[in-house]
């Protein structure tokens, strides 16, 4: 048994476990130790991006060290207990890239690329997310702000705060995702008013979630929203 996981308790086994411990005598006390529950296997498989934000903003807070232990923590998760599973994680800050995973423990913030260009991501990962046939698919988006950077006619496009293009070319790149039935979550690292109605606006335009948390929060938010998700389809 996995902490998240559906209690389902096997009654005969339990109750036998009690009476070798206790004896034969009524009434028959059950405890903690005695309990044996089903070890059921998901029958869904999932293919999840994560969307690490690596701009520089996220170094406040603790916000990034937060998202890189929950990320090292999903991908320990789909090792051990889900490796039919498949996890890829692309960060961005002013352009978006692939991870691997030996890449990870070594990832920093970006100082050098102040910008957000969440468009870009969203694109990477639909093209990700496309290629996984016979999978559910699923995004995870982890950032503490608004999108400063976007393509556009092959040239990079980039304004602080975020100019209304930038805001519009996200938004359709969401509504895309959504179209082709990829789940989405939002986790955003901010409770700044602004920023907090952004991540709304995001979950409206993609029928997701928008969970707007501390960072120490991350992990278990992230990692029982994941849970859940397969728990769904046992």
């Amino acid at each position: 048994y996995h902490f998240g996981d559906p209690p389902l308790i096997e009654p005969t086994q339990s109750l036998l476990n009690a009476i070798r411990r206790t004896g034969a005598r009524r009434p028959v006390k059950v405890s903690e130790e005695d309990l044996m529950v089903y070890d059921r296997e998901p029958l869904a498989r999932y293919a999840t991006v994560i969307l690490l934000d690596l701009s520089r903003s996220m170094r406040f807070e603790d916000c990034y060290i937060a998202a890189k232990k929950v990320t090292l923590a999903l991908q320990g998760l789909v090792e051990r207990r889900y490796p039919r599973d498949r996890l890829t994680v692309v960060g961005f800050s002013t352009r978006a890239y692939t991870i691997k995973n030996f890449e990870i423990p070594f990832l920093t913030w970006d100082e050098t690329n102040p910008y957000t260009n969440m468009e870009e991501a969203l694109d990477l990962a639909h093209g990700i997310l496309s290629r996984q046939k016979g999978f559910r698919r699923q995004l995870f988006l982890i950032t503490d702000g608004e999108p400063t950077a976007h393509r556009e006619n092959g040239f990079l496009f980039f304004q602080f705060p975020p100019h209304p293009k930038t805001i519009a070319v996200t938004l359709k790149r969401l509504r895309t995702l959504s179209r082709s039935g990829i789940a989405v979550s939002i986790f955003l690292l901010s409770r700044e008013q602004e920023r907090v109605r952004f991540a709304h606006l995001l979950a409206e335009n993609c029928k997701g979630k928008v969970f707007h948390i501390q960072p120490g929060d991350l992990g278990r938010c992230l990692l029982m929203d994941y849970l859940d998700k397969k728990s769904r389809w046992l």
